[in-house]
């Protein structure tokens, strides 16, 4: 339009003015002036442009489209220019006349003079050819004016150059859009196929809040939860940030195999893993009761585990997202049990808030909750799990909240398990009681990446990130409890890394600050394999 009127459309109006006409579907006026009515390469033309205007990227014609394009509608206006030319000629059996003929008048033979329309058209569509094919139809203006012809020349490639990077910047936002979908559902898929599933990851996260009276567990500081601001500095696994930390790991850990593969894991079909928590996302009212915000990251731990204790031959069971109270998560875990015989491996996880009192009483919180008496006590779920545990079977505690290092505790801690005499475990009469816990105190959440780009990073629990990270480091036929430890702790201070990483700005050193020790405890000796 530019190039045919002289004029830019909508030229004294503002940008964002432009963009708003364009998504409404209004268009420039048409140019009559220069694209009359009726011609029909001057309506192919406007057709045409209104394309390119059109308010969704894909409705718009590639840039190739719109050059061949043009060039059709040029080889039509050259068309009907001959056969303008052509119907007006004399005919071969007439008789050119011989007598003199005034100069204004013109002869039958001469070509019949052009019409002010006609002549608008020409003038508009010489002005196009020139520009497209780089000559005007005129050749002693040409001559006269070549830098002219050069500029037109230089501002049709700019503007090919635009349509071209467009274009590419459309298919790679399109491309990113595919991926993200398909991200999106795998996981909605992977959530369908659980008894009772419900987590709604798709939900738009609640805003951070500022946390009071009582610390919940994975919660982060609100900070955390938004991914931040700054580029990193470094790439994640080749250095951590806080160097005054004195339990900095530096260097990935040393004896690590890749994932073990079906083939060198023990097939144990009374294998059972029960995941039991929930976000609070639709519970207001225990919210408002404990003082706790939507825990995201429960949602990426049900999902973690599923995926890698299904690899490991565990049946997977969830009370997950359901409006459960106390009475029917104690229930849930005593039918769990009652049917496990020696040998047997039931592996119990909560993964959700957890509260202390004054008096320093424990307690998990289930999601139908709207009084703290409400809350499952740390005795009552201890009691529970011993009551309904059969000889020899193995009951694994995974704990992700916070107070939980009393929760099940036993009175091996995990620096003796490697001694020789755990060869033979499983020999006693009574049942034998594992448990990994968060943390004493505090844990936290929040994502495990740098990468400012993944919009679509979920928040995990540290402890649940580093538990599924060792498990997938180490063969457990063949390594030991060291080696696992070992690896533990190298991703619990990776996933602690980022945290510090996207909370820098506002508290420097926050791993110092934030402390976190996990605890591991048995009431006897067990291979590694025999839970992993």
């Amino acid at each position: 339009m530019e190039i045919i009127t002289g004029s830019i459309p909508w030229g004294r109006m503002l940008d964002v003015t432009v963009m708003h006409n364009l998504t409404q579907n209004a268009c420039p006026p048409r140019p009559e002036a220069y694209m009359p009515v009726g011609h029909k390469p001057s309506d192919r033309l406007w057709e045409l442009t209104k394309k390119c205007w059109a308010s969704e990227p894909r409705q718009r014609p590639h840039p190739t489209k719109v050059w061949d394009e043009l060039e059709k509608i040029n080889k039509q206006y050259q068309s009907n220019s001959l056969t303008l030319m052509n119907t007006h000629r004399i005919p071969d059996n007439d008789k050119t006349p011989t007598g003199p003929v005034s100069n204004s008048v013109p002869a039958s033979g001469e070509l019949l003079a052009s019409s002010s329309t006609q002549n608008t058209r020409k003038k508009w569509f010489e002005k196009l050819s020139s520009v497209k094919f780089g000559h005007s139809t005129n050749p002693t203006q040409n001559a006269l004016k070549p830098e002219k012809v050069e500029t037109v020349n230089a501002k049709l490639q700019r503007i090919f150059k635009i349509f071209q990077r467009r274009r590419l910047q459309h298919e790679r936002t399109r491309e990113r859009s595919k991926i993200m979908s398909a991200k999106r559902e795998l996981i909605l898929l992977s959530e369908h196929d659980e008894p009772g599933g419900q987590g709604d990851i798709t939900a738009p996260r609640s805003p951070p809040h500022s946390i009071q009276s009582f610390i919940t567990a994975p919660s982060p500081p609100p900070s955390i939860q938004i991914l931040s601001r700054c580029e990193s500095p470094v790439s994640l696994p080749c250095a951590f940030d806080d160097s005054t930390d004195p339990n900095l790991i530096p260097d990935e850990p040393r004896s690590r195999s890749p994932i073990s593969n079906a083939s060198s894991i023990s097939i144990s079909p009374l294998r059972r893993m029960l995941i039991i928590g929930s976000s609070y996302r639709d519970h207001a009212q225990v919210k408002r009761t404990f003082s706790f915000e939507t825990l995201d990251g429960t949602v990426e731990d049900r999902n973690q585990l599923k995926s890698c204790f299904k690899a490991r031959n565990y049946s997977v069971e969830t009370l997950f997202e359901e409006g459960f109270n106390r009475k029917r998560a104690l229930a849930r875990v005593a039918q769990f049990l009652e049917d496990a015989e020696r040998g047997d491996v039931r592996a119990i996880v909560f993964t959700g808030c957890g509260y202390t009192d004054g008096d320093g009483m424990v307690s998990l919180v289930p999601p139908e909750c709207s009084e703290k008496s409400g809350a499952i006590t740390r005795s009552e779920w201890d009691q529970n799990i011993r009551n309904h545990s059969h000889p020899g079977v193995i009951v694994f505690s995974i704990m992700a909240h916070c107070f939980s290092g009393d929760m099940m505790k036993q009175d091996l801690d995990h620096q003796s398990w490697d001694a020789p005499s755990s060869v033979d475990s499983g020999t006693g009469d009574g049942p034998i009681f594992i448990t990994f816990a968060a943390s004493d105190k505090t844990a936290y959440e929040s994502q495990v990446t740098r990468d400012l780009g993944f919009q679509l990073a979920s928040s995990v629990d540290h402890f649940i990130y580093a538990l599924i990270g060792a498990i997938h480091s180490i063969d457990a036929e063949t390594g030991t409890w060291n080696q696992f430890f070992e690896a533990f702790e190298w991703h619990f201070q990776r996933a602690r890394s980022c945290a510090s990483w996207m909370d820098k700005p506002e508290t420097p050193g926050w791993r110092l600050s934030n402390p976190q020790t996990p605890r591991f405890s048995a009431s006897e000796l067990i291979r590694l394999s025999a839970v992993f």
